[in-house]
């Protein structure tokens, strides 16, 4: 929602752009030492992706042509642009 509201108010302005992204669940070792943590990656594993994948699309959006990039847009894992939720462009 803000990516979108931002966007609608830097539009009048030709050299900013605003962008959403999730990098996915990334696994960085993050409390790597607490057992939870530890824990819920032994669980969900297969859900995981190594930093360097989960830094893909930020790499993308930084190197991109500015003029190749859409204002107030959400950036998939894959680079795409992806549907938001309606919800995310609500204007109430």
């Amino acid at each position: 929602m803000f990516t979108a509201h931002l966007a609608s108010k830097l539009a009048n302005n030709p050299k900013i752009k605003t962008f959403s992204l999730h990098p996915g669940v990334v696994d960085t070792g993050f409390g790597k030492e607490k057992c939870l943590m530890s824990c819920l990656k032994t669980l969900c594993c297969c859900m995981f992706v190594k930093s360097e994948r989960g830094s893909q699309t930020s790499l993308f959006l930084a190197r991109s042509a500015f003029k190749n990039l859409r204002n107030g847009e959400y950036y998939n894992n894959d680079s795409e642009i992806e549907d938001m939720n309606p919800i995310a462009r609500d204007k109430v």
